[in-house]
């Protein structure tokens, strides 16, 4: 029904064309009218006045003054003339806009026009439900216009879930069954699968063999842990600055200079370079100290296993 109505709305748009440009030149024909009426006004009080010449008589009135009166004569006469197409603009306006708002704006509003399409057998054939698809969902222009006034989703406002069950849909509970059967079936063997290589497994048997396990990590980790420089770099920079300001010397200046120049270029290396990479080997000493007491040569090695899952995903070693 949607369809037919735009294919027949569609089939008046030449005429709509054409009236609405015929309304466009009726406008622009009363615009200029009254453009004429408050040019010619205009003209006529400013000739007046550029044409007043106190010491003559109204009688004997210069060029000016006559053309000013001519031109606010003129102004009256089209007033006269073309007031009558002005007030049937605004009475035409009037009336279609004075109904509109009664008739349209306020029912729309309060609702009371909404209601009133919605009155059965009002218009012949229109039912919302079935010109949208959903025969069993109780469509109504007022539940819809509320809902969208209020916000609410698309979802409820046009009942979608009589259409697309999502609780049903959605319900886990029911496929829990088969996945427990399919957990219960599942069986993993990776004996074929090789994690380490003999070559891997030998480094991890020297290692575990080496007597890493008796290393101090803890006085390791406090030396790493001290700074790299005993004396703060910062504050013997501002002294040698300091010192070669006041000196009067100027090589003395100068090599006073350099090196404050050398030492911020240490100081530099030392927070970009010396301190990133101690970070990283203390991370790195730390893993360590907490990987090789794991290290056995009794845990390596080895074939491969069989694992069954269970119910909860996980996988039992066979």
């Amino acid at each position: 029904m949607l369809d037919s109505i735009s294919v027949k709305a569609g089939g008046y748009k030449p005429q709509v064309t054409t009236y609405d440009r015929y309304r466009w030149i009726a406008g622009i024909v009363l615009c200029c009218l009254v453009l004429l009426v408050v040019v010619c006004n205009g003209l006529g009080l400013a000739l007046g006045a550029l044409g007043l010449d106190p010491q003559a008589l109204p009688v004997r009135r210069g060029c000016l003054s006559n053309a000013g009166g001519d031109f606010l004569m003129a102004g009256v006469g089209f007033s006269f003339l073309f007031s009558w197409l002005l007030m049937l603009l605004v009475l035409v306006v009037f009336l279609v806009g004075g109904n509109a708002y009664c008739l349209v704006c306020r029912p729309w509003a309060d609702g009371q026009l909404l209601r009133f399409l919605d009155t059965p057998g009002l218009i012949p054939n229109f039912n919302l439900s079935q010109m949208l698809g959903m025969p069993d969902a109780n469509l109504t222009l007022t539940g819809i216009y509320s809902n969208c006034r209020h916000n609410a989703p698309l979802w409820s406002t046009l009942h979608l879930d009589q259409l697309i069950p999502l609780d049903e849909t959605l319900n886990i509970s029911k496929y829990t069954g088969d996945v427990s059967a399919a957990l219960d079936k599942l069986n993993v063997n990776v004996s074929a699968v090789t994690l380490l290589s003999d070559k891997q497994r030998d480094l991890l048997r020297d290692l575990g063999a080496g007597g890493l396990q008796n290393l101090d990590f803890s006085g390791v980790l406090e030396q790493i842990g001290k700074n790299p420089i005993k004396q703060d770099l910062q504050v013997l920079v501002r002294k040698l600055e300091d010192l070669a300001n006041k000196t009067q010397n100027e090589s003395r200046r100068t090599e006073l200079r350099n090196e404050v120049s050398d030492l911020k270029h240490i100081q530099d290396q030392v927070d970009t370079r010396f301190l990133p990479e101690i970070k990283a080997l203390n991370r790195s000493l730390q893993l360590l100290r907490v990987v090789v007491p794991r290290i056995s040569v009794s845990s390596i090695g080895g074939e491969g296993m069989i694992f069954r899952g269970d119910r909860k995903g996980r996988c039992r070693g066979l």
